[in-house]
């Protein structure tokens, strides 16, 4: 197992130049929602009485008062996120058959081969996200809302820790096929979706202790290093440069969860056994 987590990340450590280019088109695509949005805040508060009275508290009523402007930026936030979002969900489908292809060889790629695969898969790609999406979704609601809704009167909070235990379970199997068929679809370009899936699932079936146990260790460090981040936005720097610290720090982490997510990848990638030997 350990060696297969070590082949996937010396893969990932050959995407570096990927990541950081993930990390900067999604870092411009959400500034292109968050800087615009930011400048009509700043606007609104400079001219109207807001400014006088933030040092009293929050100015609730002015901020409801449509007069204020901020039902119009409120509606182009709710509208940016979510366009934001789904363009981010395209680029993360789009990458991510490039960063397949790429630990598959565990060699350096060039801009041609990376961006090349990544539009050959993306379609097949595309589908698999958004299948896995749909079945997360499914089974919150089937093993957190509905359980914790009806047992929640008689256990309290227990039964919530115990829907979000059973549920991390099952989302760290949806995720490892999901991995494994992702890997099917680079390694013979033919499969099709539905195809590639029930390969995923036969390819993590085999070996499957050692296949879920590895995997289950890189998710786990992908959690704690974004229980640490949440920590981290808690508890802000208490200096002149915070500010800075927290937008450096929050880029940082995003480039972190990309190399992270490239390593599973990787190791996906060893555990299936569809890496190609360097001569």
């Amino acid at each position: 197992m350990f060696q297969h987590i070590k082949t996937g990340l010396h893969s990932s450590l050959k995407c570096w130049r990927w990541v950081v280019a993930f990390w900067l088109v999604s870092a411009l695509t959400v500034s292109l929602i968050s800087f615009p949005l930011k400048t009509s805040v700043k606007t609104i508060l400079g001219s109207s009485l807001v400014t006088g009275r933030l040092g009293d508290g929050f100015p609730l009523d002015i901020i409801s008062n449509s007069g204020a402007g901020f039902d119009k930026v409120g509606s182009f936030a709710i509208s940016g996120t979510l366009l934001a979002l789904f363009i981010i969900f395209l680029l993360n489908a789009f990458f991510t058959g490039g960063f397949f292809s790429a630990v598959k060889t565990g060699e350096f790629t060039n801009s041609r081969s990376f961006f090349g695969d990544a539009a050959l898969f993306f379609r097949k790609f595309f589908g698999i996200n958004l299948l896995t999406v749909a079945v997360l979704f499914f089974l919150a609601l089937l093993l957190v809302a509905v359980p914790s809704a009806i047992g929640y009167s008689t256990m309290g909070n227990t039964i919530i820790f115990i829907s979000l235990a059973v549920y991390s379970i099952a989302a760290a199997m949806v995720i490892s096929v999901a991995d494994f068929s992702r890997s099917m679809i680079v390694s013979d370009g033919k499969s099709g979706i539905i195809s590639a899936v029930g390969k995923g699932i036969k390819s993590l079936s085999s070996g499957f202790l050692i296949n879920i146990s590895a995997i289950v260790l890189i998710l786990i460090i992908q959690v704690l290093i974004a229980y640490l981040f949440v920590i981290f936005i808690v508890h802000p720097v208490n200096s002149p440069l915070g500010g800075f610290i927290l937008f450096a720090g929050g880029h940082l982490f995003n480039i972190i969860k990309v190399f992270i997510r490239c390593w599973r990848y990787g190791t996906v990638t060893s555990l299936s056994g569809n890496r190609i030997p360097v001569v």
